[in-house]
């Protein structure tokens, strides 16, 4: 069986790229190799951060993926990242065909990942 251990972005500037997910995340890198990568774990939880020139000379960098964090406060989350200064790509609204509740929004990393930012009724 195959199971989900992380995820990762490829990068450009890795120490920009931490910057950037300390101030969204609201945490610190639990490791970090050099400049050639860095993983943040949340419990069970794990995304990194790919730098390395022979990694990016074979991947694509920026929006390589589709990366999907939960909010506890989404309108709150919101007004944070917008004051961050990140490019909102997509507006806070919710999802009609949803069926349930599902807001979110989407930004992006310094390269141009893109970040959905959502929460849903349980």
């Amino acid at each position: 069986m195959i199971t989900v251990e992380g995820f990762y972005f490829t990068v450009t500037d890795l120490e920009k790229s931490v910057k950037f997910y300390e101030e969204l995340l609201g945490m610190k890198p639990t490791n970090v190799e050099g400049n050639r990568w860095a993983d943040f774990y949340n419990g069970d939880k794990h995304f990194g951060l790919l730098c390395d020139n022979k990694i990016n000379a074979i991947r694509r960098v920026g929006n390589n993926g589709v990366l999907n964090f939960y909010s506890d406060n989404i309108k709150d989350d919101y007004e944070r990242v917008k004051n961050m200064g990140a490019k909102i790509v997509a507006e806070l609204s919710d999802t009609p065909d949803s069926p349930y509740e599902y807001l979110s929004f989407v930004v992006e990393d310094p390269d141009g990942n893109t970040i959905e930012i959502a929460w849903y009724a349980p």
